[in-house]
Formats: C-alpha cells, sequence, structure tokens
C-alpha cells in the first residue's frame, strides 16, 4: 500500500508500530473529549478517512491479515473501536460514521458494509451512514451532494443498515426541509437525521423547525460554495447566508437602527427582496418597487428547471418573509426619477440586477430564434409570456403581489406625492396617479437606455443615479 502521490509525497503503508502509535492518539483524543465536556463523539469511518482505506479495497491492496476479505479489511478499525470505548468507558456516547457506497471502482461493497457494521455495533451506540469519498473528485460530488442529483441520497442505505442491526442508525445527506426529516423517523426508516450545510445556511434552523416555522428557514441551495469540491479552498463562502466565512465584517445579528429611515429598494430579485427584509428588520420604513408583475427577479425563471428545487424554495422563502412584513411592495412599476423622487427616499438600494454580456465570439453564444427574441432589457418577450410563466408556478410555492390591489401585501402606506407623469396602471384600475397602493409612471418598459439624473429629495438633498 505504499506509494507517491502527485505532489511527490510518499506515503508508507502502516506496520504495526505506527499502528499502535495511532491507537493511543484515539485513546487520548477521545479521553480529553470526554473530560472537558462534550457530551459525545463521532468517528468517522467513511469519505476516505484512516479507517475506511483499510475498509475498502478501493485503498486495500494489503495481502497480510489487513487485507483481503472484510474480516481482515475490518480489523484494524475494529481495534481502533475498542480503544476508543476501552478509553472513554461503557456508557458514553459514542457514533460511527460510514460510507455506504464510494462512488468509484473498486469501492466497498454494501454487503461488506452491512457486515461491518453487525461487527462495530458492540462499540457504538449509533452509526450513522454517508456515502462517497472527499478527497477523490469523482467521488465527493456525491459525498456531499449539488442540486443536480436527488435529495436524501443516503437514506435507501440507511433503512437497510438499521434493518441489520439493533442499534440506532442516523443518516446524513440533502434532508432539506424538516418535513422530510420528520417523515424518514416517522416511516422508523432511521432514528436519527443529521443535517451539515443546511446549518451554514440557517444557524437557526434546529429552532425554527421546533417552533413550527419552516417558511422562516434560509434555504440551502447545495451550491457547494461552502465546500472545497466548489472553491479549492478560496474564497469559501454561503450563497444565502454573507455571515458564513466573513465573521470579521458581517454581523451574525441584525441590530436596530437608531433612527428609523424611508428607505426605497429598486428590483425585487433576490437582492432587492433580500436588502428589504433586512432594511425593515432594522426598523427602517421600507418601499420595494419592480417593474415585473411579480418579486423575484431571475429566480422566477431558474426555480422552473427541474434540478432547481432550492432555488425554488429560495424564492418561496423570500416571498413569504415578504409578506410577513409590513413592507410597500409596488409590482409593475418602473422606477423613473419622477417615482424615485416622489418616494422620498431618505436612503436608495438599487438591485436591477446586471446586464448579460455576451464576447463577440462567432458560435460561442446561444442565439434566440426570432419569435422568441426578447423585447425589453430584462428578457421578456411580452407581458402575456410573463403572465403565462407566472400561471405556471408550482401551486407549493407562495404566490406573489401579482394584483396591483392584491390585498395579500400590507397596504397601511402613508400617501405619496403624484409623479407629473404618472399614468394609470395596467394590471388594475384601482391603481391611479393619486392611490395610496401602487402606481407606475408612463416611462415605455420596452426601451432599455442607461442615463445619469440628479434628483431632489427630501430636506433639499441631492442624489446621484445611473440606470
Amino acid at each position: 500500500c505504499s506509494l507517491t502521490m502527485p505532489d511527490g509525497t510518499k506515503v508508507r503503508a502502516m506496520d504495526e508500530a505506527m499502528m499502535q502509535e495511532t491507537l493511543d492518539w484515539y485513546s487520548r483524543t477521545v479521553a480529553s473529549c470526554r473530560k472537558i465536556g462534550f457530551d459525545a463523539i463521532l468517528l468517522h469511518f467513511g469519505h476516505g478517512w484512516l479507517p475506511d482505506q483499510f475498509l475498502s479495497p478501493f485503498y486495500n491492496h494489503r495481502s497480510n491479515e489487513y487485507g483481503g476479505s472484510i474480516e481482515n479489511r475490518a480489523r484494524f478499525p475494529l481495534r481502533i473501536l475498542e480503544a476508543v470505548r476501552d478509553a472513554v468507558g461503557p456508557h458514553y456516547p459514542v457514533e460511527m460514521r460510514i460510507s455506504a457506497y464510494e462512488w468509484v471502482e473498486g469501492s466497498i461493497e454494501f454487503p461488506d458494509v452491512l457486515a461491518f457494521s453487525r461487527m462495530a455495533e458492540r462499540y457504538v451506540d449509533m452509526i450513522q451512514v454517508s456515502s462517497g469519498i472527499d478527497k477523490n473528485t469523482v467521488a465527493n460530488v456525491h459525498c456531499i451532494t449539488t442540486n443536480l442529483e436527488p435529495e436524501m441520497t443516503n437514506l435507501g442505505w440507511a433503512r437497510q443498515v438499521k434493518r441489520a442491526v439493533s442499534i440506532p442508525v442516523s443518516v446524513v445527506g440533502a434532508f432539506m426541509t424538516p418535513q422530510v426529516a420528520e417523515d424518514a423517523l416517522a416511516r422508523n426508516d432511521v432514528d436519527a437525521v443529521a443535517f451539515g450545510r443546511t446549518l451554514i445556511a440557517d444557524p437557526d434552523w434546529p429552532r425554527k423547525a421546533m417552533e413550527g416555522r419552516p417558511e422562516d428557514i434560509v434555504p440551502c441551495l447545495r451550491c457547494n460554495n461552502c465546500y472545497h469540491i466548489a472553491s479549492d479552498h478560496w474564497n469559501v463562502g454561503c450563497s444565502v447566508n454573507p455571515h458564513y466565512h466573513n465573521e470579521s465584517f458581517v454581523p451574525k445579528g441584525i441590530a436596530r437602527a437608531n433612527t428609523g429611515r424611508n428607505v426605497v429598494i429598486l428590483g425585487a430579485g433576490p437582492g432587492g427582496m433580500r436588502a428589504a427584509i433586512t432594511a425593515f428588520d432594522r426598523g427602517h420604513r421600507v418601499t420595494l418597487v419592480e417593474r415585473e408583475d411579480e418579486p423575484g427577479g431571475m429566480l422566477r425563471f431558474i426555480a422552473r428547471e427541474s434540478h432547481k428545487s432550492e432555488v425554488a424554495r429560495l424564492l418561496g422563502h423570500y416571498r413569504a418573509q415578504l409578506a410577513k412584513r409590513d413592507i410597500r411592495v409596488m409590482l409593475g412599476c418602473e422606477a423613473t426619477p419622477e417615482l424615485v423622487r416622489a418616494l422620498e427616499p431618505e436612503a436608495l438600494g438599487i438591485a436591477i440586477g446586471a446586464t448579460e454580456r455576451r464576447p463577440d465570439i462567432e458560435g460561442c453564444c446561444w442565439q434566440p430564434r426570432p419569435s422568441c427574441a426578447p423585447t425589453s432589457s430584462r428578457g421578456a418577450s411580452s407581458s402575456s409570456a410573463a403572465a403565462r410563466l407566472a400561471a405556471s408556478w408550482p401551486s407549493s410555492l407562495p404566490r406573489g403581489a401579482d394584483r396591483c390591489s392584491s390585498s395579500r401585501w400590507p397596504m397601511p402606506w402613508p400617501a405619496m406625492p403624484t409623479p407629473s407623469t404618472g399614468r394609470r396602471c395596467a394590471r388594475s384600475s384601482s391603481c391611479t396617479p393619486t392611490s395610496k397602493r401602487h402606481w407606475a409612471t408612463a416611462a415605455p418598459r420596452s426601451q432599455p437606455s442607461t442615463s445619469s439624473t440628479q434628483m431632489t429629495l427630501a430636506g433639499g438633498r441631492r442624489l446621484h443615479t445611473t440606470t
């Protein structure tokens, strides 16, 4: 089993002396964990780590008493478990994670996994079922799955392990909502469900689940920006939790502002919705302006893909959070200088998205058919197409305010000055320029342009904007 790594590192097969030193370190480490107050420990026997390298024929090519049959390959891992149990005593909780399948040619066979689980149950209190290999670029996409793979990928294996042993069995891997975890427990498929990335996306996930507030849980996208497979340990972060890995400058909680201000956010895509929610939670009066007939921005289109259920869940989360707050949501309204001036913002957030840039390289980019050519800077071919798209949303998604007069959106708003270029909103006859509800201006929606404008706001302050 000796080898040389691609970077030139020489790896020597463990001899008996090295094995004994490793056992001693296991014993000392777990004893220290118990002494300093940890309630339990988890031993990682999967994902290609040392115990798994003995168990799996993908790594273990020995011809001595530690290689060949599963009984031989399990010999040193069982010595580890015995040393750990002796070090912590019979009543200290010990959980062991295993890989049910490694997603590589030469992987440990599942019958061998079941056999080792039966051998190990005398030493551990729970077996956690996972799969894949962390350090292997072929197998780690199954170890930490992306949205290209099904959710709950390891549940089938965990169900079989539970039937094979007499101790509790847990499972980890893409349990995205409290309900799917509850369902697995209710069916007696497993005894516990473990979570990883979901707790990065929302550290308050367990509390919100216990309080019956699943709509308040910020959903994980399984984008893997938090995992080295996507980042190579560079620029690690979370797409929905800016605090993660930015703890030095992004506060964990949302502090209340000393003075509430009139905040206007232009654009109800994911950035605009999140900004509006945060501003409201800080104590500001918030108006969110969106040109389209429902909030969501590009999420509305991405969520329609069959493998983008996580994005659909995020869209539903943002919409639910808007509906829970007293935020003025103006849909079907072009954010012209006259409109913004009339709203008298003390702070203005511009979240109108980006303009796609296509390199001038022949054949590099998809070109739409003439019948599908967009007629606006947002790429929508017509308002009727947007209406058809809105009507096709899954019923499980919280619907946005698709009517200007929709009562689903909070409307105890103060009267707004009438813009000089106001017109009736095409969506509702109740939306006149003098209405206290939503209204739009006469700026044509099909003529994208870039302009620089100065506005005079409340108190005589001047604001320079580029649209």
